[in-house]
């Protein structure tokens, strides 16, 4: 299965999330693994999301609440995007 790939994949540049979190979230994919996963690079490598940046965290946050995140770095995540708002607010 496609999202067994994603688990285990090393190689997911934030490019790659950022290319997969909309059809993945249509799609109702809901897969906790996916989700850390994709969580886990978008925070790691916050600094890399350069072309766009407020774009870029409205599709993640519609993305995650679309498929309800609550993993293991919902906390951080949802701190990030919070951040991402208020610097584009202010």
């Amino acid at each position: 299965m496609f999202t067994d790939k994603l688990v285990i994949e090393e190689k997911l540049s934030v490019q790659d999330v950022l290319a997969l979190i909309i059809p993945l979230a249509a799609e109702e994919i809901t897969r906790d693994e996916v989700w850390d996963k994709f969580a886990d690079i978008i925070i790691s490598n916050e600094h890399k999301i350069v072309s766009d940046r407020f774009q870029s965290c409205s599709n993640l946050a519609w993305a995650f609440a679309k498929t309800n995140y609550q993993g293991r770095h919902s906390k951080l995540f949802w701190s990030m995007i919070e951040r991402v708002y208020k610097e584009e607010l202010d």
